[in-house]
């Protein structure tokens, strides 16, 4: 279930993230290139380009070079993103979606790669 963003939080969310889905998960161009759909989504983003890393389980970490705190519930690793900056060129490496105090989630934070 996913619950109204808190006013406060969504303020701190001025910039747009443009969000291109795959058209199918196996979707391949005659070049072996995922294929995206035409139409892009939009929505409420903060971006911060910064190097770091995540957890993971098993010891492991994860690298990334930026993170994006975005008003939605329904991205995935598989998502061509747009980031505020024009730059579209990192994956999405890692998303997490997150809750209210109440267990409906609101957003998601996106980590970008390399």
């Amino acid at each position: 279930m996913s619950a109204a963003l808190d006013a406060s939080l969504k303020g701190l969310m001025k910039q747009t993230l443009t969000v291109a889905t795959p058209t199918t998960s196996t979707s391949l161009s005659l070049y072996g290139v995922k294929e995206f759909s035409t139409g892009a989504s939009t929505y409420s983003c903060r971006y911060t380009a910064k190097n770091g890393s995540v957890r993971l389980d098993f010891d492991q970490s994860l690298s990334y070079t930026g993170i994006v705190w975005v008003a939605s519930t329904g991205l995935t690793v598989q998502d061509k993103v747009t980031l505020p900056n024009g730059s579209n060129h990192a994956p999405v490496v890692r998303v997490d979606t997150l809750a209210d105090e109440y267990g409906n989630t609101h957003h998601q934070v996106l980590y970008m790669g390399k």
